[in-house]
């Protein structure tokens, strides 16, 4: 896909195309040969029909106005039929644009400054098109303003893709926002009758049953605790995605957050047969941190499910450091690690490396989410891995009180 032109892209592009007329207005201008002039000025009028872009020149003394060949074909009008004038390019210029370009091109005269604008212009069919002026004022030697020289350029076709882009984009965010709320209906038709089900089967799990009748309601209590927590994630990721999400900044101490999600995880790790190394560097005197813990702790969550996702055995090191104004929290693991062409795709939502030797039954947004929600609190994941080697995960969170 092509990228959106933007004001730059257009101003870049205006100066070569008035750099090439300025060209062929000099070879004009110095010529005394009325065959060359004639070829120069052909050379010119082609040029300026091909990007569809003229220019014009306004005696600011007598209000005499010159347009070339192809302001007239903007305007919608045969070359030179009719005199060209101030009042009669005004007439054109959409009611709702015309004051204030009035405005902009009388204080260029009167600062002797250059001026451009974007504005329409209305014909009498209810057509618009989109144009981008721009123009200079040259002053004689004792500073006054003698002529105005610019250029007209004829954006309605850009224009016209931003307004689509625009329109598209709107469309998008609204498609995403009645996903969001359908997510958050069925969410909760889902899961209340699914905390009867895990409800009964605590129950269940208090009564006599046969080995093989316990074996199976362990399966129905796994399979639906699974399915919450998929549509949980569905649901935050949904959410991160139409911004509805919002950091909640506080204080708060560092030494005692990393202790107590280090339990937490050595909890999981320990149920899964890998062991955890959690060690900090933070001094517990002076470790009050300014940022939003909730979301910390969900981004580290997520990065230490991922680490324990791909480690059937071995370590899990989970450390924190302060860098200047940034706390570091590291998680590294030896599991199958990360080809390189793949480490920035992980982050996408739904994505999956498919590995031959190890097949994760997730769903692939876990990631994504921790990545959304470290955008949302200025903070950043960096990753380094090899293949069979392991893989490390480094959040960098900066004080609140430096951004």
């Amino acid at each position: 896909m092509n990228k959106t032109p933007n004001k730059e892209d257009i101003i870049a592009e205006n100066k070569e195309l008035k750099r090439q007329i300025a060209i062929l207005e000099a070879k004009l201008e110095s010529s005394t040969n009325i065959s060359d002039q004639e070829d120069y000025l052909k050379e010119m009028n082609q040029v300026e029909q091909m990007v569809s872009l003229g220019h014009w020149e306004l005696d600011l003394k007598s209000n005499e106005l010159y347009w070339s060949d192809e302001v007239y074909r903007i305007f919608g009008l045969e070359p030179q039929s009719v005199p060209a004038d101030y009042h009669l390019f005004l007439s054109y210029v959409h009611p709702e644009d015309r004051d204030e370009l009035d405005r902009v091109f009388q204080k260029s005269v009167t600062e002797r400054s250059k001026y451009e604008m974007d504005h329409r212009i209305l014909f009498k069919d209810g057509t618009i098109k989109y144009v981008y002026e721009s123009g200079i004022i040259k002053c004689d030697e004792h500073d006054n303003p003698i002529k105005a020289i610019g250029t007209v350029w004829n954006i309605t076709d850009r224009k016209q893709l931003e307004i689509d882009l625009r329109e598209a984009k709107e469309v998008a965010e609204q498609n995403n926002r009645l996903k969001t709320e359908f997510l958050q209906n069925i969410s909760h038709e889902i899961r209340t009758p699914m905390n009867g089900i895990l409800g009964f089967c605590e129950i269940l799990e208090h009564t006599k049953l046969s080995e093989e009748q316990a074996e199976y309601l362990g399966i129905i209590k796994n399979s639906s605790s699974r399915l919450l927590n998929n549509i949980t994630k569905i649901l935050e990721l949904s959410k991160l995605i139409t911004k509805e999400e919002t950091p909640n900044i506080e204080s708060f101490n560092l030494s005692t957050f990393f202790s107590r999600i280090s339990k937490k995880f050595n909890t999981a790790s320990t149920n899964k047969g890998v062991s955890l190394q959690a060690a900090s560097s933070i001094n517990p005197e002076n470790s009050i941190f300014l940022s939003d813990q909730g979301k910390m702790e969900k981004i580290i969550s997520y990065i230490f499910e991922n680490a324990l996702d791909y480690s059937s055995d071995g370590k899990i090191d989970f450390t924190v450091r302060q860098e200047n104004d940034n706390v570091l929290f590291s998680v590294s693991d030896e599991g199958i690690g990360i080809a390189e062409e793949f480490q920035a795709d992980i982050f996408m939502p739904f994505y999956q490396i498919q590995h031959d030797t190890q097949i994760n039954d997730g769903l692939g947004i876990g990631l994504a989410i921790a990545k959304l929600y470290a955008d949302l609190i200025s903070a950043q994941i960096d990753l380094k891995s090899e293949i069979n080697r392991g893989s490390k995960f480094t959040l960098i969170v900066p004080n609140s009180t430096t951004t």
